[in-house]
């Protein structure tokens, strides 16, 4: 459980970053991407927990910038990956749903753009 809670914690920091740098107006300095294989759930797909889905609605409706989006996509497809797999743990993803409804609670609306 205190496994579960670090990382989620984690997750919430590499988000929060990426907001912020995004938000910014400059670019989370990574000019990878990943999303040809990921982001299921940004296509329509869903993680399974109803939580985290609304948190991808919440996402995806906010950030209407290309730019914007295009600079937290990278770190925001890495949290989509990482609770696809909580989620198919049982023990995670109580402690995943609790963890996505916080971050829902929190979503930073101020810098929907």
């Amino acid at each position: 459980m205190k496994r579960t809670m670090t990382v989620v914690a984690l997750m919430m920091g590499i988000f929060g970053l990426a907001a912020c740098d995004s938000s910014g107006g400059g670019s989370a300095g990574s000019s990878t991407t990943t999303s040809a294989s990921g982001g299921g759930a940004a296509a329509g797909g869903s993680i399974g927990v109803k939580e985290c889905d609304d948190y991808i609605k919440m996402w995806n409706d906010c950030y209407k910038d290309p730019t914007m989006k295009a600079a937290a996509k990278p770190a925001f497809d890495q949290i989509q990956s990482s609770w696809s797999g909580m989620a198919k743990d049982p023990a995670q993803k109580a402690a995943l749903a609790g963890a996505c409804k916080t971050m829902v609670d929190n979503f930073p609306k101020a810098s929907c753009k």
